[in-house]
């Protein structure tokens, strides 16, 4: 299979997004650090994680303490309408929790949105994201 690897500039180093040729791009996205915070806790607001535009392979790493096992997504617009779902199965890799999901991110529109996952046996989880514009060809 053919893949290429588009480094984006504003981007830190060893983050990209691989385009296949069955049209789909893998993405991933880091949520550790934004775990939900207990008590008189405060941390500094984080920039929204930005998301890609299109059909994704998407690698999500869960915050800090998630279990693995089956997971749901969705990507709501800011009127809390949900424009795109799928699920998946996180594993443990190294420590870390990663959910791998396919999920087409063509529908919602650029721009502010809400990550919402559903753990197996807890309540959800949201999360403030950052829809990006599609690339042009």
């Amino acid at each position: 299979m053919l893949a290429w690897l588009h480094r984006f500039p504003n981007r830190p180093a060893g983050v990209g997004t691989l385009a296949w040729v069955d049209g789909s791009r893998s993405a991933q996205t880091d949520l550790r650090g934004r775990e939900a915070l207990r008590g008189a806790e405060t941390v500094p607001p984080l920039q929204p994680p930005g998301i890609p535009h299109g059909k994704l392979v998407w690698t999500i790493d869960l915050p800090v303490g998630s279990e693995p096992g089956h997971y749901d997504v969705e990507l709501q617009q800011p009127r809390g309408n949900t424009v795109t779902r799928a699920s998946g199965t996180a594993n443990l890799v190294n420590g870390l929790t990663l959910l791998k999901i396919r999920i087409d991110t063509r529908a919602v529109q650029p721009g502010a949105a809400s990550l919402r996952i559903h753990p197996p046996s807890r309540s959800c989880s949201r999360y403030p994201v950052k829809v990006k514009r599609a690339l042009s060809s």
